[in-house]
């Protein structure tokens, strides 16, 4: 929601991303001088996976996030979005991480169902504008599923969350660098700060925060269970998309929501099968 107010009163998309991106990898690297530990690490397979991550994790979701906004409701973004666990436990049964369950397929088959109806057009969604932005952020949910996924097979050893979140956070920083200036996109704060400006910093101490507790999480929950997180904010999107933004919501939406938050719930909630492939 914090995104979606800057959007709309003055800060464009790239430059919005561009500093959720920027500030928090500028926090850490100072959090990591403090503590005086090395905030990267230069051998090979550190930086392929800063950069597998820096690109899935945050570039091309978050900038995906910022333009769609501009096309879609908020509390719309806000549950498609956070579809997340939807696609995480396919991607985790194809990397090893997971073993089918029909509980949990079950589930993906009703977040899928909620997104269908989603797209149906009606009063409040429009077939030719609306439709096509749906389907393209849903790529935005498939690209965190996969770098969840990824940071779970592929972290390097040894490694910590600090450095971790810190190489992601620089590499996606250069990568939307010469985008965000090529367009024209960079958000110059003002002095003294205006509300927008204060906002954007909120952002940063958030993302500062949420990246650490990101690798955290998946090293000690694995990708699925991290993803439980998701169906709080997909029914808080929905809700401060509401109370902020006024955003009357058709009884379709309702119930395509609450097909998507069920699936959430029912993916995050079902108990892991055994580590260990059955007999």
């Amino acid at each position: 929601m914090i995104s979606n107010y800057c959007v709309h009163h003055g800060v464009l998309p790239l430059g919005y991303g561009f500093w959720q991106s920027l500030g928090p990898a500028i926090a850490l690297l100072l959090i990591s001088f403090c503590r005086r530990v090395p905030a990267i690490q230069f051998e090979k397979k550190y930086l392929g996976y800063y950069v597998m991550c820096g690109i899935f994790g945050i570039a091309f979701p978050n900038t995906l996030i910022y333009f769609t906004s501009q096309h879609l409701p908020p509390g719309i973004v806000g549950v498609m979005v956070n579809t997340v666990p939807i696609l995480v436990y396919p991607l985790a049964i194809l990397a090893a991480q997971e073993y089918f369950q029909w509980k949990r397929m079950v589930a993906v088959l009703v977040g899928v169902v909620g997104v269908m109806i989603m797209a149906i057009p009606n009063v409040h969604i429009n077939a030719s504008t609306h439709i096509p932005w749906i389907l393209v952020i849903l790529l935005t949910p498939l690209s965190f599923a996969f770098c969840a996924v990824f940071i779970a097979a592929k972290r390097p050893v040894p490694s910590d969350a600090l450095s971790l979140s810190t190489g992601m956070l620089l590499v996606s920083s250069l990568l939307l660098t010469p985008i965000v200036l090529g367009m024209h996109s960079f958000y110059l704060f003002h002095f003294p700060l205006i509300r927008t400006d204060w906002l954007i910093l909120l952002e940063i101490t958030l993302s500062t925060i949420g990246y650490v507790i990101f690798f955290f999480l998946i090293k000690r929950a694995g990708p699925v269970y991290y993803s439980l997180v998701s169906g709080t904010v997909a029914l808080t999107s929905v809700f401060w998309g509401w109370v902020i933004f006024h955003e009357i919501m058709s009884p379709l939406n309702f119930v395509a929501i609450s097909f998507i938050v069920a699936a959430i719930g029912l993916i995050s909630f079902t108990p892991a099968a055994a580590s260990s492939p059955p007999d």
